[in-house]
This record gives structure tokens, sequence and C-alpha cells, in this order.
């Protein structure tokens, strides 16, 4: 999704996209609906998702690689990409 996102901003240049990119993002850090992050720093490993009221603990190599491919589809971009949101945290990533 956030792959997606960031070709939309660079196709049609709206910075809706950029800045859904930047959110879509966040939801792995915990902006999400149960405010938990999804990706395990201490693991490296990446939630499988979570349900209505809580978070999965499984953490499958598919939700590891999506969780990993978005970082760097974030990171391939200048720092700016980030830190220019006005919601950016840029102690939440890297």
């Amino acid at each position: 999704m956030v792959q997606t996102l960031i070709v939309a901003y660079e196709t049609i240049d709206d910075n809706k996209y950029r800045k859904f990119a930047i959110d879509t993002f966040y939801w792995f850090l915990g902006k999400n609906s149960l405010n938990q992050e999804v990706y395990n720093d201490l693991t490296g490993g990446c939630h499988d998702g979570f349900g209505e009221h809580s978070l999965n603990m499984n953490q499958g190599a598919e939700s590891t690689i999506s969780y990993l491919l978005a970082r760097l589809s974030i990171h391939s971009k200048e720092m700016n990409f980030l830190f220019d949101n006005e919601k950016a945290n840029p102690d939440l990533i890297f």
C-alpha cells in the first residue's frame, strides 16, 4: 500500500498521496485503531495484524516482509519526505 501511494504521489503530484503514504507507514508503528505497534523492534519482526480488540502475537514472514518493503520505500525517499509531514515524529522512525 505504501509503495502504491508513493507512486500515486509521484505520478499525480498531489500531496494528499504523500501524506497517505506516511500515515499508512505509521500504521505499523502504532497509528492504528488499537494504538499498538505492529512492528516489534525487539525481534525485528512484524505481528500478523490484529483483531477487533487485540494484537495477533504471530509474526510471520509475509507481515515482516510487508513492513520491510514499506520501510524501504519510505526510507528510499529523501528524509524530508517524512519530516515535512506535520504529524511525523522522527523519534519513531529509524
